[in-house]
């Protein structure tokens, strides 16, 4: 089916767009509701479709030689992925994977390159989103080399909350994070981000609600965050 060019609009490199343009991406454009796990790309493959993220979540990733899952980032309602290999006519560079149910929208990359050698507000937003992307990866780089693993969950659990509610001084992480999901953000094993999450469950800063995390105490994250990039953690 054709995107709707509400769910478009929200895509960061199309934003600009008048909705003349914005029409005829949509048109050259094709979207399904795909379920969680299913994979849009693999990392090494030889493709050039470019993947619009409507709703839902994907995650990009990395495997190791010994296959370790390595997370690089969410891609979030709004984001484009696959452009790279689009743009560079090279193999993909990452994995990517639904984590839930998601509307994608796709199209060939060489159509995508005509509209973005046509329209200059599409690379203009790309590369705003590029320089969004690339000051995330310099903080996890920073972050795995520099802290220790408390230090990192930290940051993580920091990074996920989105708004916090400053009133009640609390956040929610939506869905529940497993430790297993954290350790391959952060580059750490499972058991010691059970562990922290226990210690900070004991110190009344966790807790578990439904599906979701529960942060007690936002501005104590805050501070353990701040503190460990000071190395006092």
């Amino acid at each position: 089916m054709i995107p709707d060019k509400s769910f478009l609009r929200q895509v960061h490199c199309l934003a600009a767009l008048d909705d003349s343009a914005l029409e005829r991406f949509a048109a050259a454009c094709r979207a399904s509701v795909v379920e969680a796990g299913t994979v849009l790309m693999h990392k090494g493959e030889h493709d050039n479709t470019v993947f619009f993220i409507l709703s839902g979540r994907a995650r990009v990733a990395i495997y190791t030689s010994q296959g370790r899952l390595m997370h690089l980032e969410d891609a979030l309602p709004g984001a484009v992925v696959g452009e790279i290999a689009a743009i560079s006519n090279t193999v993909r560079s990452a994995t990517v994977e639904t984590v839930e149910t998601s509307l994608v929208a796709r199209m060939a990359g060489e159509t995508f390159m005509r509209f973005l050698r046509s329209d200059p507000e599409i690379a203009i937003g790309l590369l705003r989103a590029a320089h969004s992307r690339l000051h995330l990866l310099t903080e996890r780089f920073f972050e795995n080399t520099s802290l220790p693993v408390q230090g990192r969950i930290h940051a993580e659990l920091l990074r996920l909350c989105g708004r916090p509610d400053f009133v009640s001084n609390t956040a929610r992480i939506k869905p529940y994070p497993t430790h297993e999901e954290i350790a391959n953000r952060i580059g750490a094993r499972r058991e010691s981000v059970a562990r922290e999450f226990s210690r900070m469950t004991k110190m009344g800063l966790l807790a578990k609600r439904g599906r979701e995390l529960e942060i007690r105490n936002y501005r104590m994250l805050v501070d353990l965050a701040r503190a460990g990039r000071r190395g006092g953690v």
